[in-house]
């Protein structure tokens, strides 16, 4: 969402805080596990990519390894906001469709 003024801005981010103070302990709990798991499975993957290459890619490609560990290391942090939830837990989804 777009917020043409600060305090519309604030506003919503207390809004927002007050609803994550009223979340279950064990809700955010599981959430910032899931975050963490999405995390470390995609620096995994990136690093996996980037040292599975062989040397005559590399010297053919020399940006390929950076490249691919670049592009799916943020992907972790992507699905832990949007599909896990935000980072103090909250999903982004509509309510009919969280499963949290």
């Amino acid at each position: 969402m777009l917020y043409s003024k600060p305090d519309e801005a604030a506003t919503a981010t207390l809004e927002s805080a007050l609803d994550h103070l009223h979340k279950p302990l064990s809700q955010t709990f599981l959430a910032g596990i899931f975050g963490g798991l999405a995390m470390a499975l995609s620096g995994t993957v990136a690093l996996l990519l980037a040292t599975g290459i062989g040397e005559q890619v590399k010297e053919q490609v020399p940006i390929l390894p950076r490249f691919l560990q670049g592009t799916f290391f943020p992907l972790g942090l992507v699905v832990r906001l949007f599909r896990l939830g935000s980072p103090a837990g909250v999903s982004s989804l509509p309510p009919a469709t969280r499963r949290m």
